[in-house]
């Protein structure tokens, strides 16, 4: 195992899988990595140095347990929030304050400053009908 899925395995548990606890579930994230390699080696009949897990690995292991895309997993966090209040406002048309407004709630929970037991943020859209609140929190969601 490199040290980087080592690290990566950790790092992804901690944040995308909710339903374990560590150490357990960065545990089953390393043994279920280091079998996928093992196993695809071996269908491969390579012969020479044992196979390395890399953080590519835990990644696609993840993106299997969870449904989230690799690419998403991989992207640097502070990249993503750094777009964020962009990517809102391309999917939801004249909705600046609101997409302004998220986009500091979450730039606010993600500095580590609140409770790590309590929701990211709890946010409530309220307007009339057609103006966006169904499409700027799936636009959230995805991101």
């Amino acid at each position: 195992y490199s040290q980087e899925a080592l690290e990566a395995a950790v790092r992804y548990s901690v944040r995308y899988i909710n339903d374990r606890f560590l150490p357990d579930k960065a545990i089953d994230l390393i043994d279920e990595s280091g079998a996928m390699v093992q196993l695809s080696a071996w269908e491969s009949d390579e012969e020479g140095a044992a196979p390395v897990v890399m953080e590519s690995h835990v990644a696609e292991v993840v993106a299997q347990w969870t449904g989230i895309p690799m690419q998403k997993l991989s992207t640097d966090e502070s990249s993503l929030l750094m777009g964020l209040e962009s990517e809102l406002g391309g999917r939801v048309i004249g909705q600046g304050e609101a997409t302004r407004a998220i986009t500091k709630a979450v730039w606010r929970a993600r500095t580590g400053l609140r409770n790590p037991a309590r929701p990211i943020a709890s946010l409530v859209f309220s307007g009339p009908t057609g103006v966006g609140k169904t499409e700027l929190a799936k636009a959230l969601a995805e991101s």
